[in-house]
């Protein structure tokens, strides 16, 4: 579970919205057009909330040790464009503390399905470029959702060594 509260809710709020959007394409059914809709808008809000919970884990971390930090944590990590993938996770921590990038990559690498977990970050990281430059996804919202729950575990692991 993730303590950082910030990043918790912006995944218990995105959940929530799947959940609804998932509704809805129940009662349209998954071939109207309207759920390809939901289902690109999804992928979109799911890797925002993705690069926002994992930025907010390591800069709230950074700020609270150093406050004087705030202003260089705000330009160069919570403003920047950074898309969520485990490789971005570790350059991030990686400009600040070698050591916790290291116990990041061992505390994922404890992890029973680390492949996965790392491939549903850069499925759902392509598929999301592949929707903003115009083309289509392959994913279904099922299999998007599913990533998603997959990922939140390496949040939980970066979370984990954030303390």
């Amino acid at each position: 579970m993730i303590q950082n509260v910030e990043a918790k809710n912006t995944i218990d709020d995105c959940n929530a919205e799947l959940s609804r959007i998932a509704g809805i394409i129940n009662k349209v059914g998954s071939t109207d057009p309207l759920s390809g809709y939901l289902t690109k808008y999804s992928l979109i809000r799911i890797c925002g909330t993705l690069e926002m919970s994992y930025k907010t884990i390591i800069a709230d971390y950074y700020e609270n040790i150093a406050p004087q930090l705030g202003p260089y944590i705000t330009c160069h990590l919570r403003d920047a464009s950074m898309n969520p993938t485990y490789g971005n996770i570790c350059t991030a921590l990686g400009h600040f503390d070698t050591t916790r990038k290291k116990d990041f990559k061992d505390a994922v690498d404890a992890l029973n399905n680390k492949d996965n977990l790392i491939r549903a970050f850069d499925v759902l990281n392509r598929e999301r470029n592949n929707v903003a430059h115009g083309y289509s996804s392959n994913l279904s919202f099922k299999d998007m959702s599913n990533h998603f729950l997959e990922t939140i575990q390496i949040l939980e692991a970066l979370d984990s060594i954030m303390i």
